[in-house]
């Protein structure tokens, strides 16, 4: 009795075993939840990386206003949107502003240089001698530098 009801679990309709079928279907199962898991760590070493490229960008973005090729003074703060800056190298006068949901530097005539992408909100301050930044990106990061840069008075 057991043999038959055994034999009749693994034949098909037209009476031949299906030998391997249960291990087809482990092997699919296994193919599924390694991809589900690959999945999932992908995921979250994008976000991981993308948060550090956020502060990769800043930094860089307050390098480039500390940068020897420039040597910026300041020239005027305008707290919530700009900052003109004068190099003494290049004999212009730049603007770093915000400008939709970047900051760039921009000289007086055409172009500009994108230095940071995804900002939600900046300000700019004097404070202790230097210029203080401010930057909150849309993803609700926070970071504050404070740069030691000449005041042209």
């Amino acid at each position: 009795m057991k043999n038959s009801l055994l034999k009749n679990s693994f034949s098909n309709s037209s009476g031949h075993f299906k030998y391997g079928y249960l291990l087809v279907e482990g092997m699919m199962s296994m193919i599924i939840c390694v991809l589900g898991i690959w999945l999932i760590t992908t995921t979250i070493w994008a976000n991981n990386h993308d948060q550090q490229n956020q502060t990769l960008n800043f930094y860089s973005c307050v390098q480039l206003l500390e940068s020897d090729h420039y040597q910026f003074e300041v020239c005027e703060v305008k707290p919530d949107w700009e900052v003109v800056l004068y190099s003494p190298k290049t004999h212009k006068y730049y603007h770093f502003q915000k400008y939709s949901n970047m900051l760039r530097l921009t000289g007086d005539r055409k172009g500009h240089l994108r230095s940071l992408t995804d900002v939600h909100y900046v300000h700019f301050e004097k404070k202790e001698g230097c210029l203080q930044t401010r930057v909150i990106f849309n993803n609700g990061e926070k970071y504050v530098a404070y740069s030691r840069l000449e005041f042209k008075k």
